[in-house]
């Protein structure tokens, strides 16, 4: 038997206070950091390119390192005797999927008006693996995979983000603002090896699970002249999410040192961090949580004219 289900849906809601109250302190962090890094550039900085660009191309590559899980419980029927199962599996250990990766990202950057701009980026992640189950079974949507069971595993995730900025602060040494856009984030997982359901004879069995949706998220930037041919540029993302289904939420942020190379083009070395938290609450027989994180550096190149 192969239950493969498949859930598409739109997440939305309103925070409780005390997750409201967490996410406050982080947003007075970046307000901070972001203020810290303008008054320690503004006294002896020079101009910055990005100030008079009206377009730019940004394409990176960064080395991931990453840490992610996913639980699918079968609720179970009471009135039919059957008990709920499910088990939380470790996508890195349990399944032995790569712990590091390297990929490529594309951001595209349009300046609308002087203090206005707009933003596309697109990145994603894709790993496979197979491994025997070593010292226990696991359960992912009511089917069991015993010990010793030998599974492969495949994992995509993409993230595509358009965001719509508002420099609050511009000058030729200096830019920061806020932005606010729209994040569609889809992932899938699949699992095939000898699983048993309902504790049925063994036999080749596949788990999929899927979901995609648009998320709004609310962020801020800044770029800061550091000297000439030297800039600081840094942004933070994040959306909570806490509805009647689902709950949880996502964040980014990126810390980037760029060099000047020519008038229009430079390169940079930074650090990035991704974090993406739903836990679907239960709708029917199943309820299921997702969440992975990774962190790494990252060199760009960058066009802009």
């Amino acid at each position: 038997m192969k239950p493969m289900p498949r859930s598409t849906q739109r997440r939305s809601g309103s925070p409780s206070t005390h997750r409201r109250a967490g996410r406050g302190r982080r947003v007075v962090t970046a307000t901070a950091l972001i203020a810290a890094a303008f008054g320690a550039c503004t006294a002896s900085a020079q101009s910055i390119d990005r100030e008079s660009q009206t377009f730019w191309a940004r394409g990176a590559v960064f080395q991931a390192r990453i840490d992610s899980l996913l639980r699918i419980d079968y609720v179970g029927s009471p009135e039919l005797g059957l008990p709920g199962a499910g088990t939380t599996v470790d996508f890195e250990g349990t399944l032995g999927l790569p712990v590091t990766q390297t990929r490529g990202d594309l951001l595209l950057g349009l300046r609308l008006f002087e203090r206005g701009r707009l933003e596309l980026q697109q990145y994603s992640l894709r790993r496979s693996g197979t491994r025997q189950l070593l010292d226990e079974s696991i359960v992912v949507n009511g089917v069991t995979y015993s010990a010793q069971a030998r599974l492969t595993t495949s994992f995509e995730s993409q993230v595509t983000r358009l965001g719509l900025g508002y420099s609050l602060l511009k000058t030729p040494t200096a830019e920061a603002g806020v932005m606010l856009g729209v994040q569609y984030t889809r992932y899938r997982l699949r699992l095939v090896g000898e699983g048993s359901i309902n504790n049925e004879p063994p036999a080749s069995s596949g788990v999929e699970e899927s979901d995609n949706g648009p998320l709004p998220t609310l962020g801020a930037y800044g770029s800061f002249a550091l000297a000439a041919g030297w800039s600081l540029h840094l942004s933070a993302d994040y959306l909570p999410v806490d509805s009647s289904r689902v709950r949880g939420g996502l964040g980014a942020a990126e810390l980037n040192l760029y060099r000047q190379i020519t008038p229009n083009l430079s390169a940079g070395l930074g650090v990035r961090h991704v974090q993406y938290k739903i836990e679907r609450k239960s709708s029917g027989e199943l309820r299921s949580r997702f969440e992975y994180q990774f962190t790494g550096p990252q060199l760009m190149l960058e066009l802009g004219f």
